[in-house]
């Protein structure tokens, strides 16, 4: 795993999460001796999992583009040596390669959370007794705490909050609770941030100052700047890889909708492949998403849920629910998430399953998690 003394030499390092299988594993290491080392040095490759039933990929940083990145951000942070990290993102995402670097370089300390399963009490207390004054979480990690109603330790000055977007009402949620919540945007391809709220009371998406935005004719949000990718490596459905510079002319065009406003500020749309038609209707399936994560919190929703966009014949798409709970607990969740949504976006069907295929931190991985009930994913998802 990565250590600050690697940040300053000129080796390489693979990053994967150590609980996929042996065979995933092996392939990313195949393919790094194979097409990375000998040819790039001071490099970083982070693997990520095929979240929509694909092979994965592989994101190429340079050792430059980790620190431009940690610099940006400690500069938006005002961090400095007197701070304190608490890390519970693994170090094979970015979220969490990203705190050792900005740690590196400003001096602060980072104070490990080793658990292996999350648990919001549990991580509650080790916030507090780490007198940690810097975290990072994802949405889902937020709304667990807030479920709890855990209060922010006194000493905590900011929460980045990244990984998928957060929903308003949750992030007041939070804010009512104590905790200094700033929205971001990033993606491992930028390293990391690309935009980061400047206060807990301003959460409007501001761009960090290592980073240019613009939008292209389709509405696609693109990046330039000195944390940008090296190169990128996918795998075909026969598992053979290929490597890529997806920048062009020093730009690099994301898989994200969204708009620069006039005050600067990022408004993030989703993701393209979000956007399916049901019955002709538009639909941004991150959003749904969002509204049921508000419907469980609302309800005090113990179980696991997830909606999912599968093909139709008649509709193009349709929404359907995955839930680890029961029919009689479920009900209420369904009618709760319908009443907040269009008509067309409603639950189509509900399915029960043992478990809900998730990444490490939390994310629903779709592709799995329709091929569990027997459905394909919406042609546009």
């Amino acid at each position: 795993m990565f250590k600050s003394k690697d940040l300053e030499s000129t080796s390489n390092l693979l990053l994967t999460n150590p609980r996929w299988p042996k065979d995933d594993r092996f392939r990313f290491q195949e393919t790094w001796i194979d097409l990375v080392e000998g040819k790039f040095e001071a490099h970083v490759g982070i693997a990520t999992s095929g979240s929509t039933g694909g092979s994965g990929s592989l994101v190429l940083l340079s050792k430059n583009a980790l620190r431009a990145s940690a610099r940006a951000v400690n500069e938006r942070l005002a961090a400095t040596s007197a701070d304190i990290w608490y890390k519970s993102l693994p170090n094979f995402h970015v979220g969490g390669l990203g705190i050792l670097v900005r740690a590196h370089l400003s001096g602060a300390k980072v104070v490990e959370d080793e658990s292996e399963k999350w648990d919001a009490t549990g991580f509650h207390s080790k916030l507090e007794k780490s007198e940690a004054t810097l975290l990072s979480l994802v949405p889902t990690q937020v709304f667990d705490l807030v479920r709890e109603k855990l209060r922010s330790p006194s000493r905590l000055r900011a929460v980045i909050v990244g990984g998928g977007r957060l929903e308003e009402s949750l992030r007041l949620a939070a804010l009512d609770l104590g905790w200094p919540i700033l929205p971001s945007y990033g993606m491992t391809e930028a390293a990391s941030q690309v935009a980061t709220a400047v206060s807990p009371d301003d959460p409007r998406l501001v761009p960090l100052t290592h980073l240019e935005v613009m939008t292209d004719h389709e509405g696609r949000l693109q990046l330039s700047g000195s944390s940008l990718l090296s190169a990128k490596i996918t795998f075909d459905a026969q598992g053979r890889a290929t490597m890529f510079d997806p920048k062009r002319s020093g730009w690099f065009t994301t898989e994200d909708r969204g708009e620069v406003l006039e005050d600067g500020s990022l408004l993030i749309e989703g993701r393209t492949h979000d956007f399916v038609k049901i019955g002709g209707e538009g639909v941004v399936v991150s959003r749904l998403e969002e509204k049921l994560e508000i419907a469980k919190l609302h309800l005090g929703f113990s179980k696991d849920a997830a909606v999912v966009a599968a093909r139709d014949e008649r509709l193009g798409a349709k929404m359907i629910l995955l839930t680890t709970a029961n029919e009689s607990e479920t009900k209420p969740l369904a009618e709760a998430y319908d009443s907040g949504v269009a008509p067309y976006e409603r639950i189509r069907s509900i399915h029960t399953v043992s478990a809900i295929p998730r990444t490490a931190l939390g994310k629903l991985q779709r592709g799995p998690a329709l091929a569990l009930v027997g459905f394909e994913a919406a042609a546009d998802a």
